[in-house]
């Protein structure tokens, strides 16, 4: 199914958590923290001024993004659980 985020929203795929320590230690699921970290999915239309001028999301699909924990609203799009950002819950594009 196709997928279209709203004006000023952004749909991501959560990353996995790490569940080894640098050190090689297996992490317990229930001490896991939810990551922040999170692959693009889809990007909706940016907001729009009052002059009409449209400004782009400056994200990209399958950019990995850092987004303030707790933001969003948990979805399932086929089967899958997917997180809808607004914008400005982004605060860092990832780069390798």
């Amino acid at each position: 199914m196709d997928y279209k985020p709203g004006i000023g929203k952004v749909l991501v795929k959560l990353v996995d958590a790490e569940e080894t320590t640098a050190g090689g230690l297996i992490i317990a699921q229930t001490a896991i923290e939810q990551t922040n970290q999170a692959t693009v999915i889809a990007v909706g239309k940016g907001r729009t001024s009052d002059a009409g001028i449209v400004f782009d999301i400056p994200v990209n699909v399958n950019d990995v993004v850092m987004f303030n924990k707790g933001a969003g609203v948990v979805i399932a799009i086929d089967g899958e659980e997917m997180l809808v950002l607004r914008e400005e819950d982004i605060f860092a594009i990832l780069e390798e």
